[in-house]
């Protein structure tokens, strides 16, 4: 079976079950995929551009390994008596 060509435009989900490409596929050829999305995800998020995505997910990042290695640091040197 030859792969359909308008499937293949969607390299982001390429990998997804192809019921769900095929559902987004028929959203995109009704155009209804932008009113699906706005209607599931009603308050977009304020970044614009790449530097700022990056920005924000560099300060999740820190954020929480540096909490992780504090509690990794505290279990590793906490002494138990048998």
């Amino acid at each position: 079976m030859l792969p359909n060509p308008n499937l293949t435009k969607l390299k982001y989900i390429s990998n997804y079950p192809g019921s769900i490409i095929e559902s987004v596929q028929h959203l995109i050829d009704t155009k209804k995929l932008t009113a699906y999305l706005k209607n599931k995800y009603p308050h977009p998020h304020h970044f614009n551009n790449d530097k700022l995505l990056r920005e924000y997910v560099l300060e999740l990042k820190a954020q929480f390994l540096k909490s992780l290695n504090r509690s990794v640091r505290l279990n590793t040197t906490t002494n138990y008596m048998l």
